[in-house]
């Protein structure tokens, strides 16, 4: 753009890595200032982790204190006024937004609303389905991600709502790196210490939602000791381990640097998200990146959207699972298709293109 836009505020909870990377790249071309609730999850975490990486936006930050989604933060409300272009906030159900956009409203400072995802749960109580009627319907308009959030912001608003559609994703356009040459790719394994022909991998926290027993069941029925299992996420409960036991090629890694977990999507030969529910799943985003064919589930808003439909199999299957590895994994060619498909369309799924997307609307609404 030639010009910058003048003043653009969002409203979120905490500096997670993919929003500021995002706030950085969209602080090239305009005045932002990002609100945090809080400078940090947990109380496992004694520091903003992203103070040093933080270069082209103003951040403020409410608290110190480890984020408390019942909390009210009541210094919001000397930072929002109408001197901004735009504003943005991106979650209705925390107490501190919740009452943002309603002074908002009634202070007539029109606002947009973000999502990341959603699901409509239609057999949700009548309470809560008023309290997000009367809480979505505060917006001008709506960014969404995917078709699924789509209806879910639809369900809700009124039905003369702007849905402004963006390219969801935690990755910049250097992240997109593809698959390794096999020799590279054998040098990685041996670094690693993967010994199996074959790898099948998954990530994610050791929690009933993520959905590994499904995983570690489905994968027991493979038999093949040629093809290996790892799963990366933490350390998994007593019930994980005890599932898994008598099956040398089901690998426990723990948490990891994101250099190392890069390590393990180039070598692996498919990546399984057996999640239960994901309202997005940036997991999907960057197994593509490097190229991963992937099975998810019809619950990942992020599959649903981005992946082709032989690759969703229904939640909780084990059957349907075991089908869907056994087709995949003994199919050279097949693989290497869905690679190449899934690689073809994460290429507009950067953070870059995510910026054009906000700033085409911002630029249409500010005029």
């Amino acid at each position: 753009m030639e010009q910058k836009l003048k003043k653009i505020l969002f409203i979120t909870n905490i500096p997670a890595p993919y929003r500021v990377d995002f706030y950085n790249e969209l602080g090239k071309l305009c005045q932002l200032t990002v609100i945090f609730e809080s400078n940090r999850a947990s109380v496992k975490v004694k520091y903003n982790w992203n103070d040093d990486q933080i270069t082209n936006f103003t951040p403020i930050y409410l608290t110190t204190k480890p984020f408390n989604a019942k909390k009210i933060k009541w210094n919001i409300f000397k930072y929002l006024s109408a001197s901004f272009d735009v504003i943005v906030v991106t979650n209705y159900a925390y107490i501190t937004e919740t009452l943002t956009m309603l002074y908002l409203k009634v202070r007539r400072i029109p606002f947009f609303y973000e999502t990341d995802g959603g699901i409509v749960k239609y057999d949700e109580s009548i309470g809560r389905k008023w309290f997000k009627k009367v809480m979505l319907s505060q917006a001008v308009g709506y960014f969404s991600p995917s078709k699924s959030s789509d209806e879910y912001l639809r369900y809700y608003t009124p039905s003369s709502s702007e849905m402004y559609r963006y390219h969801f994703t935690s990755l910049l356009e250097k992240d997109i790196v593809g698959k390794l040459p096999s020799f590279e790719r054998e040098i990685v394994r041996q670094k690693i210490g993967v010994k199996e022909k074959k790898v099948i991998l998954g990530i994610g926290r050791f929690i009933p939602r993520k959905g590994f027993d499904i995983l570690i069941k489905a994968f027991q029925q493979l038999s093949d000791p040629d093809v290996g299992l790892y799963i990366i996420g933490g350390e998994p409960t007593v019930e994980y381990k005890h599932l898994a036991s008598g099956f040398s090629n089901i690998h426990f890694e723990g948490f990891m640097s994101k250099d190392m977990l890069k390590h393990y999507m180039l070598i692996a030969d498919l990546f399984i998200h057996p999640t239960r529910e994901d309202i997005w799943g940036l997991v999907i985003n960057e197994a593509m990146s490097c190229g991963l064919p992937i099975i998810t589930t019809s619950k990942c808003v992020a599959g649903l959207e981005l992946l082709p439909n032989e690759c969703i199999i229904p939640v909780g299957d084990v059957n349907a699972l075991v089908y869907k590895m056994k087709q995949l994994i003994g199919d050279e060619s097949l693989l290497n298709k869905l690679s190449d498909l899934n690689l073809s369309k994460i290429k507009d799924y950067t953070i870059q293109q995510m910026v054009e997307d906000h700033l085409k609307i911002f630029t249409l609404y500010t005029k």
